[in-house]
């Protein structure tokens, strides 16, 4: 079994974005948890604040 160690915590995509092009660029395997979540929460924090 793999393990698998926290570098970093980030709440926007644009926190996380030059990390994960010079992890590429390196050819570094990695994995980002909840990368699509990441994109969406904003969008529903936004219009939650608009409707309240």
């Amino acid at each position: 079994m793999n393990e698998f160690i926290q570098l970093a915590v980030f709440t926007y995509p644009h926190e996380y974005t030059v990390l994960k092009l010079l992890l590429e660029k390196e050819d570094i395997r990695f994995f980002f948890q909840n990368e699509t979540v990441i994109g969406v929460i904003p969008f529903i924090l936004t219009r939650l604040v608009v409707f309240f």
